[in-house]
């Protein structure tokens, strides 16, 4: 149903009215008034032609006279999504009321359609998204949402990482990444900024690492990062946290927003827990191929944060809760690291009784479907698997269980010593001294498959 029509500038109030009382029935909203060269130069709501007429304006007057000279008017066509975003936030800094719809115009500045703001914002391509934190998490990341996304900051406090960034420079290795970065770059999708810029529709994505100074930090950083948003948080934000999270941090966060913001999860803005799943050396494959688990504080929040990964995952797993989003992140790692800790006890045992537990092991898996053992390491390394177990323990609370757990990953930490618990025993049975032994190191990262060059301690 057709519900804006064009006038000409030079047109008689009284005309106008005539003409409005003839198109009441076709659910008349706008009138733009266009001038000799059909350009748009002002708009007249019905809500506006009620007023003219309660406030006794001389109707002879010309419609160019009352008509709102400075209507929200954007090529949808041509502009690029960052301009559309910040000319609208623009106008709502200069007219705070909110806005219905606007006008898409070409080149010329000729009217073609309205566009209502709600179908806008309901699009989620027509947001920009702001990734907080470029590590390993947050840049590989942004690399695969700019595939199929055209605006997007990456925002990081270090300025080395973030000048570097800018000339597709980035400090480790994984498949495909340089490639789609120089690509985003030079189609000018990607911005990298230190600070967090909010505009008109905003998708902020969470990824800050673990503290520097504590690994077992249980808030890994997350809310000292975050107290510097609360006050930039707008309505219709969506905000994700892809951070590993101790349990109850997520609601905790939405708790603080809430209070420092007034404004109300699930109506005004939107949080989702979203954890990051992909292996180190396989990132991208694992973004699109790895289902995402999808969390939310309200039903909604879980509807537009699924809306959300589906324009760029193949699938998504939804749970009850945010609770539900976190406690599966750790149990993957947590389930994964005492997986190695029971052989690394079963290679203990094999020791004692001077058994090969290789041998052991393939003849245990060997034919017998529920049987998967892996083979005993020097202990686990990464990020992950090194503190996700202390989390897991942690939702437990004081509990013998809780203790057991650590146990387990305490195991798994010293079997570090365990190699060179070999090389003594071989110096004292050939009477060496230190010097006199040469140790060969073959590989230094904290695994093999899938290749990767991350050396961390």
């Amino acid at each position: 149903m057709k519900n804006n029509f064009q006038f000409n500038w030079d047109l008689p109030i009284t005309e106008l009215i005539k003409s409005f009382d003839h198109i009441k029935n076709f659910n008349f909203k706008v009138a733009i008034i266009v001038n000799s060269k059909k350009q748009v130069i002002g708009i007249i709501t019905s809500g506006d032609l009620r007023r003219i007429i309660q406030d006794k304006i001389n109707l002879n007057k010309k419609v160019s006279d009352v008509m709102n000279k400075s209507p929200l008017s954007i090529n949808l066509h041509d502009e690029k999504l960052r301009k559309i975003l910040n000319k609208i936030d623009e106008h709502l800094n200069i007219h705070p009321q909110k806005i219905d719809f606007f006008l898409n115009v070409n080149k010329k500045k000729q009217f073609i359609n309205l566009v209502n703001i709600d179908n806008f914002n309901s699009n989620l391509r027509n947001y920009k998204i702001s990734i907080l934190g470029l590590g390993k998490v947050g840049l590989t990341l942004l690399c695969f949402l700019s595939e199929k996304h055209d605006i997007i900051d990456g925002i990081d406090i270090n300025k080395g990482h973030l000048n570097n960034l800018k000339k597709s420079k980035i400090n480790f290795y994984e498949p495909y990444v340089e490639t789609i970065l120089k690509k985003s770059i030079f189609e000018k999708k990607v911005e990298f900024v230190e600070t967090y810029h909010p505009t008109f529709n905003n998708i902020l994505i969470i990824c800050t690492g673990p503290s520097l100074n504590s690994i077992l930090d249980k808030t890994q950083g997350i809310e000292r990062a975050l107290k510097h948003l609360y006050s930039k948080i707008r309505k219709n934000d969506l905000i994700i946290l892809r951070s590993t999270s101790p349990v109850g941090l997520s609601r905790k966060i939405v708790t603080n927003i809430q209070k420092k913001t007034n404004l109300i999860c699930g109506n005004d803005f939107y949080f989702s827990y979203s954890p990051e799943r992909a292996v180190e050396g396989n990132i991208i494959n694992d973004l699109k191929n790895i289902p995402q688990i999808v969390s939310g504080y309200t039903e909604n929040c879980k509807v537009k944060a699924r809306a959300f990964w589906l324009n760029h995952c193949d699938k998504v797993i939804t749970t009850e809760s945010l609770e539900a989003a976190e406690i599966i992140k750790l149990t993957n790692n947590t389930y994964r690291d005492f997986c190695f800790s029971f052989s690394n006890i079963l290679g203990d045992l094999c020791t004692r009784y001077n058994i090969d537990t290789k041998k052991l092991i393939d003849a245990a898996n060997n034919g017998y479907p529920r049987s998967n053992l892996f083979y005993p390491s020097p202990g686990v390394g990464g990020y992950c698997l090194s503190k996700d177990p202390y989390l897991f323990a942690d939702a437990l609370e004081e509990s013998n269980l809780s203790s057991s757990l650590i146990k387990l990953r305490k195991f798994n930490e010293n079997m570090a010593l365990y190699p060179y618990g070999l090389i003594r025993q071989f110096q004292n049975k050939f009477c060496l001294k230190r010097k006199d032994i040469s140790v060969l190191i073959i590989g230094l990262t904290f695994k093999g498959f899938p290749e990767n060059d991350d050396t961390r301690l």
